[in-house]
């Protein structure tokens, strides 16, 4: 049994809070269950666009899983913000043998058809959530340079020509 946590800036980082609210979350859960958590993978500051077996902490936690075991994850978002890797990730691990439990949609979504089904939706749900994030800082950046407003990174150098 383990749990896995991520956000995806260093200010939820810092912060600690999200953090600290889906590990309450993940043991509440294994409570209600009669399990306990033997371990919990903790990503902190990487975006879920990254496919979980490429985040070091998920490659960690993938490679420690046996069949039987189960992993718990707050919410669908925490685990995965792509469609595709959401689906290769679940059919892995079926085949393995391992149990995926998401505490915001009810539980097992490894178990059935529905389950499934739910879980497709929900995760291209989530993939769009993250273009249009992606969408929204473009624009923003775009308006800010457009103003002629300081977008963060390093500062253009202001040449001055004497003539």
């Amino acid at each position: 049994m383990c749990g896995y946590c991520r956000v995806s800036t260093s200010e939820q980082v810092s912060d600690g809070k999200s953090l600290e609210q889906q590990r309450r979350q993940i043991e509440g859960y294994a409570m209600m269950k009669g399990w306990s958590v033997a371990r919990t993978f903790v990503e902190a500051g990487v975006s879920g666009s990254v496919p979980l077996a490429e985040r070091d902490e998920g490659r960690r936690m993938l490679a420690a899983l046996q069949p039987g075991d189960v992993i718990i994850t707050a919410k669908l978002d925490r685990a995965f913000r792509s469609a595709a890797d959401a689906l290769g990730t679940l059919e892995q691990l079926k085949e393995d043998r391992v149990a995926l439990r998401m505490i915001d949609l009810g539980g097992d979504v490894t178990g059935n058809g529905i389950s499934k089904l739910v879980f497709t939706i929900l995760s291209a749900v989530a993939e769009n959530e993250r273009d249009r994030i992606r969408e929204r800082i473009r624009d923003a950046k775009r308006h800010r340079t457009a103003l002629r407003i300081y977008n963060g990174g390093k500062r253009p150098t202001v040449t001055t020509s004497r003539a």
